[in-house]
């Protein structure tokens, strides 16, 4: 029989959830995320308020916003659930049914994705 295959989180959901990640921790707005796995720089829009956050990824052209801890990705059209603990961040993507947590130093972001087992490392700012 054919094996399931297993959709993984993809890199620019990761590079956005690095950013907000940052954002929640940090309490002010990035302007783009280096990516340390792919290398090279992204740049995002972003604003948040409170609970509302809105980030515009310029690489895909399209929104993750919304309230947390219920972000909508409207590339994936699935949502992405992000609840913060003290400078660490549990986190769902639906998208890919995958879980993840991220640690946040400074502007130094870490997602450890449970679903393949690495860490991806990002810089913020």
């Amino acid at each position: 029989h054919k094996q399931k295959e297993i959709i993984v989180m993809i890199n620019e959901t990761r590079r956005c959830v690095a950013a907000i990640a940052y954002m929640m921790i940090a309490g002010k707005a990035a302007n783009g995320v280096f990516d340390y796995t792919l290398g090279g720089f992204y740049n995002m829009g972003c604003t948040f308020r409170g609970n509302y956050i809105s980030l515009f990824d310029y690489r895909r052209s399209c929104y993750v916003s919304g309230y947390l801890p219920n972000l909508f990705d409207y590339s994936t059209t699935s949502y992405i659930n992000l609840r913060k603990g003290v400078n660490i961040i549990d986190g769902f993507d639906y998208h890919t049914a995958s879980y993840f947590n991220v640690t946040v130093n400074g502007s130094n972001v870490t997602i450890f994705d449970y679903q393949v087992a690495k860490y991806y490392r990002f810089s913020v700012s």
